[in-house]
């Protein structure tokens, strides 16, 4: 089975009898909706909209009490239903438990616990990063694409995350995003080569190699 590690300690998600076994019809939660169990839950396409609900009361009451699948797999499920206000927040946040805390406590590596009681130089909790940049600066490759072929870029900042720059080495250079919410857009800087697309209205708009301004 697979197993989610938080404060209180290590919780099996997966049983002998099956995930669904712990599913409860009058809530809508997985496994009391203990740490990352309904976001789990959600990705593998289980539950319904309380199962969502109880998942972002959930994280608003007992932020990150998540292990190193749970952590990564909640800011995947809220960033693509269109919570990640929230998780910006829960990954800005400065109390313990939270990156924010490592930071205060004068780490600049990721502990391999929230509460320091091991490695101080550790990629547990690493695989968040990824959704920063495919969701705040916007840069995802299109699935149906190899290589960074076709590129999609739909930023989503919000208020926690205020403006973001960043990009990614490409084979042909740099794919840079920098984020301007004063003005409601950001800039795109497209390296030669790269098939590059902006989201508008749900449709896909090519974007041009060099300078782009794209509205957010």
């Amino acid at each position: 089975g697979t197993a989610d590690q938080g404060k209180q300690g290590t919780y099996r998600i997966c049983g002998g009898t099956g995930f669904t076994a712990d599913y409860d019809e009058k809530t809508g939660n997985f496994a009391n909706n203990f740490n990352s169990a309904n976001a789990f839950a959600i990705d593998l396409g289980l539950g319904d909209e309380r199962t969502m609900k109880n998942l972002v009361e959930g994280v608003k009451n007992n932020p990150l009490n998540t292990g190193i699948f749970g952590t990564e797999i909640v800011a995947k499920v809220l960033f693509e239903n269109g919570y990640g206000e929230i998780e910006t927040q829960l990954l800005s946040r400065e109390e313990y438990p939270s990156f924010g805390y490592m930071m205060k406590n004068g780490s600049t590596t990721i502990w391999e616990e929230w509460q320091n009681t091991r490695s101080m130089s550790h990629p547990m909790f690493g695989s968040i990063t990824k959704y920063l940049f495919y969701y705040l600066l916007g840069i995802r490759q299109d699935k149906n694409s190899v290589g960074f072929e076709k590129v999609i870029i739909d930023p989503q900042p919000n208020k926690y995350s205020g403006d973001v720059e960043g990009y990614i080495e490409l084979d042909n250079g740099k794919l840079k995003v920098r984020t301007d919410m004063k003005n409601n857009c950001c800039v795109v800087e497209i390296p030669d080569g790269i098939n590059a697309y902006k989201i508008d209205n749900g449709k896909e708009v090519r974007l041009e190699v060099g300078k782009n301004i794209i509205s957010i």
